[in-house]
């Protein structure tokens, strides 16, 4: 069987070669971008595609999706994709939002500020661009600028707890830390599931700690521990998107060693 499909797989490459090299010279009428569509279509070649595609935007962004977060999983070739999508089509909704994404994983803060920032400008209704511009602006250090961010997403999505736990570390980077943990408790109250969401639990405990209440940090750590010990490599997965899978296991493991320091922290206290 292993043969077999070894030799499907290098008949398959000869034929797409065939196919590429007789458009090239003129003996098959394909356009560009025909070419591009078939050999994404039918032999996933990413790369080939890329090199082909002149007209079809979209196509280069189903590329770039499929390898930040639907399929496979690398920044270079999705980065390349939306690239592509973006030279076509400037405007194209979540170009400049998902290169955003891709340069903020990878830690190059200037980029990802400017593409979401291009993607406010030329895609405004994209009210998610503002969670991402928070992101980058707490990750830099402008923590004021984070939390008006967030501030602005749970507005426009009221039920999302990501949008509040951000909120939350963004306000206590700023030291609001009342209300860091205002924010929170507004997310436990109207967010579905939030009662057993450990980030969340995590979070009102940072504000708590923070803030001098001991016994109410002691008592959310406490709550994220429990929970926290529930969650699966696949809810990990879940809740980061655009972090790379084989490393769910290891984060999962830093949030939990993360919690259990938290709690310490809140147990070494005056007065608890």
């Amino acid at each position: 069987m292993r043969a077999l499909s070894f030799f499907r797989r290098k008949r398959n490459t000869i034929l797409l070669a065939l196919i590429i090299a007789a458009a090239l010279s003129g003996a098959v009428v394909f356009s560009a971008d025909r070419i591009a569509t078939f050999a994404w279509k039918n032999y996933r070649a990413a790369r080939v595609a890329l090199f082909f595609v002149r007209n079809d935007a979209e196509l280069a962004s189903d590329i770039g999706r499929y390898y930040f977060g639907l399929g496979g999983y690398d920044t270079e070739l999705a980065k390349r994709a939306y690239g592509r999508a973006i030279a076509i089509e400037q405007k194209i909704i979540l170009g400049h939002y998902e290169l955003s994404r891709l340069y903020f994983v990878e830690g190059d803060h200037t980029r990802a500020l400017r593409e979401i920032n291009t993607e406010i400008r030329l895609n405004p209704e994209n009210v998610r661009a503002l969670y991402v511009r928070g992101l980058i602006y707490g990750s830099i250090g402008d923590s004021e600028k984070a939390a008006e961010d967030f501030h602005r997403f749970t507005e426009w999505a009221p039920t999302e707890w990501a949008g509040y736990n951000d909120l939350s570390w963004a306000l206590v980077k700023a030291g609001r830390y009342h209300e860091a943990g205002d924010a929170i408790r507004r997310a436990l109250l109207i967010a579905p599931g939030a009662e057993t969401n450990p980030w969340l639990w995590n979070s009102l405990g940072v504000a708590e700690l923070n803030a001098g209440n001991g016994g109410g940090a002691i008592m959310s750590f406490t709550n994220a521990q429990t929970f926290a010990a529930e969650l699966t490599e696949a809810d990990w997965r879940a809740s980061y998107p655009g972090n790379d899978p084989k490393d769910a296991g290891s984060g999962l493991h830093s949030f939990r060693a993360s919690i259990d320091e938290n709690l310490r922290r809140a147990e070494a206290m005056p007065g608890e």
